[in-house]
């Protein structure tokens, strides 16, 4: 008798793995195409919560929050202006924010 995979082995890092490069795709195309306050901080937000997502998948013995990971992969500049617009932003990503 030959061993198989369970069915579905493997799906749950795939859609959690493709969201992320959905998401993180989505920011480097905002570098060039400028968007409102609300659509970046809204697409930031769900890349916040994909990556964490992907990162307990890869280490489930690390915890990872949000809190951590918040201000990676955009520039200090766009954190900034993101901050500095504070109200303009998506609603969840407001409590992380300083200022």
């Amino acid at each position: 008798m030959g061993w198989k995979p369970a069915r579905g082995s493997g799906i749950t890092f795939n859609k959690v793995f493709n969201r992320e490069m959905k998401y993180r795709n989505l920011l480097t195309d905002y570098q060039y195409k400028p968007v409102g306050y609300m659509e970046y901080s809204k697409t930031y937000y769900l890349w916040l919560v994909a990556e964490r997502d992907l990162s307990e998948l890869n280490f489930p013995h690390k915890r990872i929050t949000i809190d951590d990971l918040y201000g990676q992969m955009i520039s200090p500049t766009t954190l900034r202006n993101l901050e500095q617009h504070k109200e303009l932003c998506y609603k969840p990503l407001q409590k992380y924010m300083k200022g």
